[in-house]
């Protein structure tokens, strides 16, 4: 997961390098107050510069992102597995809100009570 500022150029590059070099199925972006949270499958990036190598490592929140200078590639190794889920308009709204209280992604609230859900039927 990478968790970017909104009116920052270098987010701007890291959206567009992802936009021409990561399938859109594979991600997940969600606009929170000032910030960009862009949850991703696993992906490899070509042409990447170091400046913005650095950037990308220092908003990565999950999982692990590798650079090799030689070659300006960046591989990024996500701790998600994205899974898309139809909600109902009315659900929908109620994670939003949840989230702007909080401060988290929609996909985050799904997912911590998701999360209680699975642990509870285990018990």
């Amino acid at each position: 997961m990478l968790n970017l500022p909104a009116a920052y150029s270098l987010t701007y590059q890291v959206m567009d390098l992802l936009y021409q070099q990561v399938p859109v199925a594979n991600m997940y972006m969600e606009r929170l107050k000032d910030r960009w949270v862009i949850h991703m499958k696993d992906a490899r990036l070509n042409g990447v510069s170091v400046e913005l190598a650095d950037f990308i490592i220092r908003s990565a929140k999950q999982g692990r992102v590798r650079y090799v200078p030689e070659y300006g590639a960046l591989s990024i190794e996500s701790e998600e597995e994205l899974l898309s889920v139809s909600f109902s308009v009315d659900i929908k709204d109620w994670l939003r809100n949840k989230g702007e209280q909080t401060g988290k992604s929609m996909q985050n609230i799904a997912a911590e009570i998701l999360e209680e859900v699975y642990q509870r039927g285990k018990q």
